[in-house]
Formats: structure tokens, sequence, C-alpha cells
């Protein structure tokens, strides 16, 4: 039985309910790759300047001898860590962390592994990773409708259900970087990056795929420029994110990065290091202006959401059914 609705007072009881909503995909690339670098400044100014001091000062006085070694203390002299640090004793952050510890340097994750940096920042994360998601979804939403019109194969139609949904998977659990701490369990902690870095590669190839097999081309870019491009960054980034996700995940399996991590072809500077500023490079900083690119030419993605027209009081359903049909 069909609810029945009092007609509201000064509006015509037959206006079109509907919403329209025009959305730019890289828009959302835009966002999660914005959020993801405030993050990074984020996290290192509440490190900078709530979390050094606790670090450097060590366990608290008093603190019973059985918990000296909880938190960001969890050391054991020379038996575990290649500092000397026994429990309770303070480190210097850039130098002695827990991930310095287990492959030589500190990476970008080191801003949010100690408290309060880590509960602070995990406050931010899901700016980015909502909107990372949304990204994915959106891009998937693309490919049907570019499949529908004849643009895509069908194999890669069927790549694109398999592999997106997974890579929204894979993108929620980096959300263990924070739940899983570096000072309790090195392996579980990079996880979390493992599973991003596969999805983001993933994404990458996929649409590298998607530019080659539609023959795209924008105002002063032609076909054949855009397509050389897209294979010299496909090639690199495969190439780049293949050794980062092989050195990840050796950490995961051991605990510890793989040897040519410890190799310093500069002084002062691990060769772990050097990957992972090519490795930002063509994740990070390359995205921005590929997005910015595509946003500029790409057609928007157009979002139509509507309900049945409500039967109002004094009205019979076969009159409201006969007046929506003319309406539309």
């Amino acid at each position: 039985m069909a609810i029945v609705y009092a007609a509201p007072r000064h509006i015509p009881i037959h206006v079109p309910s509907n919403l329209i909503f025009v959305l730019r995909v890289e828009t959302f690339r835009l966002c999660y790759l914005f959020f993801f670098c405030t993050m990074i400044i984020f996290a290192k100014t509440v490190t900078k300047y709530l979390v050094l001091p606790l670090l450097l000062a060590g366990a608290p006085a008093g603190t019973p001898i059985e918990r000296l070694g909880c938190g960001a203390f969890n050391r054991n002299g020379e038996v575990d860590n290649r500092f000397g640090l026994s429990y309770g004793e303070g480190f210097d952050f850039y130098t002695e962390n827990h991930l310095a510890d287990a492959f030589g340097y500190g990476n970008i994750c080191t801003d949010w592994d100690y408290s309060p940096s880590r509960e602070i920042t995990a406050l931010y994360f899901p700016f980015f990773e909502y909107s990372l998601v949304i990204y994915i979804v959106l891009e998937w939403v693309t490919v049907k409708i570019s499949h529908k019109r004849g643009e895509l194969p069908d194999w890669y139609m069927r790549c694109a259900t398999t592999l997106y949904p997974l890579c929204i998977f894979l993108c929620i659990c980096f959300r263990m970087i924070f739940i899983a701490l570096a000072t309790e369990s090195v392996n579980l902690h990079t996880a979390g990056f493992l599973c991003l870095q596969i999805a983001l590669l993933t994404v990458a190839v996929m649409n590298v795929w998607y530019v080659l097999l539609t023959g795209q081309s924008y105002p002063n870019w032609s076909k054949a420029r855009i397509a050389r491009f897209a294979k010299i960054y496909l090639y690199l980034n495969v190439l780049i994110s293949s050794l980062k996700i092989y050195g990840t995940i050796q950490i995961v399996k051991t605990g510890k990065g793989p040897a040519f991590y410890y190799i310093t072809p500069i002084p002062d500077l691990f060769l772990g290091q050097i990957l992972d500023l090519f490795y930002m490079l063509l994740n990070v900083l390359i995205p921005i202006f590929i997005a910015f690119k595509r946003r500029q030419s790409e057609d928007p993605l157009k979002f139509e959401i509507s309900i049945p027209n409500h039967c109002y009081e004094g009205e019979d359903a076969q009159s409201t059914e006969s007046t929506s049909l003319v309406n539309n």
C-alpha cells in the first residue's frame, strides 16, 4: 500500500524530484594527493613540537621497571637494535627511531609512529582515505561507460571489475599504519604501506592502459605525444614501484630491509632513501601534474538521483501516475 503525503503549501505538487551532480574524476585524485601531502606536513609539525621532547627525555621518572620498555622505549640494548638503546632510554627521533633501526633510515611514516602524533594524525587520515576510495570508484564508473560506448575491449573491463574492488580493499588496509605500532611490530606496521603500494601501482597501470586503449589527446598534446609520455611514465613507475614493493615485502617478512637498502652511494644517504624519493616523485608529484592536465580536458561525470513522485492526499494513484508520465 502506497504512503499518502499531505500536499506541501506554496509548492507545486508535481515538481521534478531529482538531483543532478557533475563530478570530475581527476578532482578526487587531486584531493587525495592534497590530503596525503598535507597529512605529511601536519604529522611533521606535530612530531616536531610534541613528540621530539618526549622521546629525548626517555621514560618518565618513576616508571615501574616492568613498563620501561613500553611504547616508544621498547628497546633491548644491543640484542635487538643497532643503536644499543636500553629499555626506557631516550633517543633522537631523526637518527634512532624504530624504522631507522629496521632498514637504515626513517621514512615519512616515522612522523606518525609515536604518540601523540599517531593519534592526532589518525584523525586527519580519513580525508585522504575516503577521497582515494571515491577516486577509484569514479575511475571504475568511467571505465564502465567507456566500455559500453565500445571504446574499451572486454578483457580490460573484466580486469577493472576485478582489480578496482581489490584496490579499494588494499587502500583501506593502509590504516594499519595507525593500528600496528612500529614500536611493537615493524612487520605488521609496514604491511599497511605494502597494501597501498600495490594498490597505487595497479591503479597507475590501469590508467595508462585506459589512455592508450582510448587513444586520448589533449589541446597541444597529440595522441602520439600522450602515448609516448604515458609509456615512459608506466615503465619508470613499474620499475621503481616494483623495487619498492620488493623491499617492503622483505621488511614485512623479516623486519629488516633488503641488503641494497643499506648501500650509501652518497655519504649519509642510503640507497633506500633514494628509492623513496623516486617513488614519491612518480606516485605523488607527477600524478599531480597528470591530474591537472586531465581535469582541464576530460568530460565530467553527470549523476542524476531521483525518486518517484509522491501520491498526495486528495489524489488517486492513477491520476498521479498519469501526471508523472506526462511530466517525464
